[in-house]
């Protein structure tokens, strides 16, 4: 008896699953949910990246970087999922309440800092990656007998250190270049949305985990030949002022990784107010056409106080006439 109880509360609390539609309270909870969960690894990494660099400290940061890299891929995917979930419920996607519902979910994103703490996590990322493998070549290099680790510039040609003219020995290359060369490809593989602006973001995030796995693995961003490339890649709308930044003054590759962030920024909120401009501009001509009586009205009005002066009917200029007759018979 107490197993078929159990099967029927089962059975009871599925239906109620499947048949109780998702509601915006639940989504908004969703989402706040889950950038609350990324801040406190963010925070645990943090302060496990500022501790002193031992075995230990380095294994557990090793961890972090595993759950950073997944909670990333979640927290960009976070405003998708969330109009998935809206999608659930018929009379939260209706056609005449869907956009609201969407710009609402898009409101709550941004009063929590979504967009920043993806920054933020891209960042820490780089930071994590940097110290393991900084700390895991010290190791090496510190065991007798262990050949050096090989030179870290990649991308930047040139720039190799020599000693009257002769190149410096590679030990054990085929370990590490073709780790770099798979980074390298994905990211001269990778092109940029030119129309959608959201697009762009997940873009240039996806560009940034791979330049900062490049540098955990010894390539210099802040190179020139790498600055130029990145911006050569930007979206039209984004290169020329991320171009005009750097031209006025050498930034980093940094800097202008933020500087790109804020342009596509600036620009969907520039396209945002444009086409609410035009939806008022077609609601105006299109109450203009229905009702003419008030537009005329409306135009009238506009007039100053003495522009009918002077102005006489037809059937008062008729008057006049009459009267003027009837006076001169009288004559």
């Amino acid at each position: 008896m107490a197993n078929k109880n159990k099967k029927k509360t089962e059975q009871k609390k599925e239906k109620s699953e499947q048949w109780s539609p998702v509601t915006m309270k639940t989504i908004k909870w969703s989402i706040t949910r889950e950038l609350t969960r990324t801040r406190t690894l963010v925070s645990l990494a943090n302060r496990a990246l500022a501790l002193e660099r031992n075995t230990n400290n380095i294994t557990v940061l090793d961890g972090y970087l595993a759950q950073l890299r997944n909670q990333l891929v979640l927290i960009e995917d976070l405003p998708e999922n969330a109009i998935d979930l809206l999608k659930t419920n018929n009379k939260l996607c209706a056609q005449n309440v869907f956009e609201a519902n969407r710009a609402q979910i898009s409101d709550h994103l941004g009063d929590r800092g979504h967009e920043g703490l993806v920054n933020q996590m891209i960042t820490l990322i780089g930071d994590v990656t940097t110290t393991v493998n900084n700390f895991r070549s010290g190791r090496v290099s510190a065991i007798p007998g262990t050949p050096p680790p090989p030179p870290s510039d990649v991308l930047a040609p040139g720039n190799a250190h020599t000693t009257d003219g002769i190149a410096p020995r590679r030990a054990h290359p085929e370990q590490h270049i073709p780790e770099r060369s798979v980074d390298t490809c994905q990211l001269n593989k990778l092109s940029f949305s030119e129309y959608c602006f959201e697009d762009m973001e997940k873009d240039l995030n996806k560009y940034c985990i791979l330049a900062y796995s490049l540098r955990s693995k010894g390539c210099r961003l802040d190179d020139s030949f790498f600055i130029n490339s990145f911006i050569g890649k930007l979206p039209q709308q984004v290169m020329g002022t991320v171009f005009k930044k750097h031209h006025q003054k050498d930034r980093t590759f940094q800097e202008l990784v933020g500087i790109a962030y804020k342009t596509i920024s600036e620009k969907r909120a520039l396209d945002q107010a444009l086409k609410m401009k035009r939806g008022r501009i077609t609601t105006n001509e299109v109450h203009d056409d229905r009702y003419p009586s008030t537009s005329q009205s409306r135009n009238s009005s506009l007039l100053p106080p003495d522009s009918n002066k002077g102005k006489m009917t037809v059937g008062h200029n008729k008057a006049l006439v009459l009267s003027s007759d009837s006076n001169s018979s009288s004559d």
